[in-house]
């Protein structure tokens, strides 16, 4: 093969690989589309099935496709109710061609649609039997989703055959292999919920039910919440609540209008006549058990069709008409005894079924033990390698954590530190500025003082210049020492004097006092002066004295306080 040859080769073998990956693509989505619309949306469905059926005839070679498309028309016929005939030959061929060892989950779904079909033609021995079937295949698959479908099949299949412990055993498996977020969750409950209240009729079934409605309605399922409605109204006419039956009887009838079901329409039209029956408008009944039983009779409904030969025998009894109530009385008869020969036949076949199934369980538990025992040892080791590494893990995670805790209590610390750093630098500075202000206040206070004993100074020095022999003059010279000596620093002087230093150096003059218990208040103001570090001739000016006393005074004080020669009293002043 030449390189360019090879080359379209593979060019061709990719592109019929890409559509084969579309087409796949195109059939799931239109599965998916119908799966959650063929409930509530037949006539739709059946556009969609027509597209299903395309891409199977088109794609021959993929069985799946063709036993899937049956599967859905089949399920679509079973949801509204309607016996199809045709579909036997369909899913009967189909089952010859699988091989049930190549193709276990598509001979299950064949069997399954066998069930479905069964059911709608009120066959439930066959119905049964390929449910069983079914089932089997389905579990050994380990498919929840078709497992739980097939419980709600069996259900409803003993519900019909009045074997209520049976279908309610059915209903609560299916339900526990399903979520929430699938339609078949409410639709095993609406089936049990049911059953339970006709088998117990208890007030506290209805409150349960209607806990449950709001889950229904959030899940936007109008065909569930159709149901849901027809049974609330059902219960609430069997206790005899025929304002709350009607209530709900209408909201189901406003959501019927927006769907196409025809098996839940027959429902509804079954309820109403029971409804207007028991109100005592029988003509009113009568119609919709007339309209109940055409429907029933056309999509061979015999669960339908029983209740609606039995209403009308009631309803035509109470009108008089005692031919037509005995006609309809003998055809309900012959149906049920029909039914109960079908219920004990499923009763046996469920026996015969389950011992079989027992035996060939024996031998599967068996190969399942020897492979547990196989894999014992390695899930021991796996879990214990796991619990170490979890243990170690763990032990890495709380040392990590450990040190960012501390790192984070160290990084904290520091600045909690240097926060108080910066608060006491801060209290620091206030307090030397606030010093440093006390001190050029004392020191301009002690300048003012010795400033205006300067000037009354000067003022008593000229006074004295005047000439004495004149009276007048005289007079005034008087006068002007008398103020002189008014003004020089007094008492009051000193005392305001005092409260200032006080502020800046306090407990100066106690500590003094203490050293030195002879001192003079006048040799505690000298000390007081020397502390500010005023000059002598400032301090003669405020004491109005000479410099020169000033020097002797320090002589006497520096002696009061036991200083030697060598020690400065300026220094022993500011040490205190």
């Amino acid at each position: 093969m030449k390189p360019i040859h090879f080359f379209y080769f593979l060019l061709l073998i990719s592109y019929q690989g890409w559509t084969n990956d579309q087409t796949k693509t195109r059939f799931d989505s239109l599965v998916c589309e119908i799966d959650r619309i063929g409930f509530s949306h037949g006539d739709r469905v059946i556009l969609l099935l027509a597209d299903l059926q395309k891409i199977a005839d088109e794609n021959p070679k993929n069985i799946s496709f063709s036993i899937q498309y049956i599967y859905r028309e089949t399920a679509l016929s079973y949801a509204q109710g309607i016996h199809n005939d045709s579909l036997f030959a369909k899913i009967n061929r189909a089952l010859q061609s699988v091989n049930k060892k190549n193709y276990p989950f598509e001979n299950a779904l064949l069997n399954y649609s066998l069930a479905l079909n069964y059911t709608t033609k009120g066959n439930y021995i066959d119905a049964f039997s390929n449910a069983l079937q079914a089932l089997e295949l389905f579990k050994q698959l380990k498919n929840d989703v078709f497992t739980a479908k097939t419980y709600n099949v069996l259900g409803n299949i003993c519900s019909y055959l009045r074997i209520g412990n049976m279908a309610e055993d059915y209903y609560q498996q299916g339900i526990d292999l399903v979520k929430p977020d699938q339609v078949d969750y409410y639709h095993l409950h609406n089936n049990l919920f049911r059953l339970m209240f006709f088998d117990q009729r208890s007030t506290a079934i209805i409150d349960s039910f209607l806990h449950f409605i709001p889950q229904i309605q959030a899940f936007r399922d109008t065909g569930s919440l159709v149901i849901a409605y027809l049974n609330l109204g059902s219960f609430y006419s069997t206790d005899g609540d025929y304002k709350q039956t009607y209530y709900y009887y209408t909201l189901a009838e406003k959501l019927l209008k927006s769907i196409d079901n025809k098996k839940l329409t027959l429902s509804f039209y079954q309820y109403m006549g029971i409804y207007y029956y028991r109100n005592n408008d029988y003509k009113k009944a009568l119609q919709y058990f007339t309209t109940a039983k055409e429907i029933a009779t056309r999509d061979r409904n015999l669960d339908q069709l029983s209740s609606s030969l039995t209403n009308l025998s009631s309803t035509y009894a109470i009108l008089g008409d005692t031919i037509r109530a005995f006609i309809y009385l003998e055809k309900y008869n012959t149906l049920n005894h029909q039914i109960a020969g079908s219920s004990q036949a499923i009763k046996a076949y469920q026996s015969y079924v389950s011992s079989f199934l027992d035996a060939s369980k024996n031998k599967l538990i068996i190969a399942e033990q020897e492979i547990k025992l196989k894999n014992r040892r390695l899930i021991f080791v796996l879990v214990i390698s796991i619990l170490i590494i979890l243990l170690i893990s763990l032990f890495l995670f709380i040392v990590q954590q450990q040190k960012r805790i501390k790192t984070s209590e160290n990084r904290k610390l520091t600045q909690e530190l240097e926060q108080e750093k910066e608060i006491q630098r801060l209290h620091d500075e206030k307090h030397a500025e606030i010093l440093e202000a006390k001190i050029r206040e004392i020191t301009s206070y002690s300048l003012q003082l010795s400033n205006k004993n300067e000037i009354l100074k000067q003022i008593s020095d000229l006074a004295q210049q005047l000439p004495e022999h004149k009276k007048d003059v005289s007079e005034i010279r008087k006068k002007i020492n008398g103020i002189v000596k008014n003004n020089l620093s007094t008492d009051s002087d000193w005392e305001n004097f005092k409260l200032h230093f006080d502020k800046v150096h306090p407990r100066f003059f106690e500590k003094l006092k203490a050293a030195c218990s002879g001192l003079t208040e006048t040799n505690l103001r000298l000390c007081a002066y020397f502390r500010i570090g005023i000059s002598n001739k400032q301090i003669a000016q405020i004491l109005n004295i000479s410099p020169e006393s000033i020097i002797i005074h320090r002589y006497r004080l520096k002696k009061k306080l036991g200083l030697t020669e060598d020690q400065s009293l300026d220094d022993f002043i500011r040490g205190i």
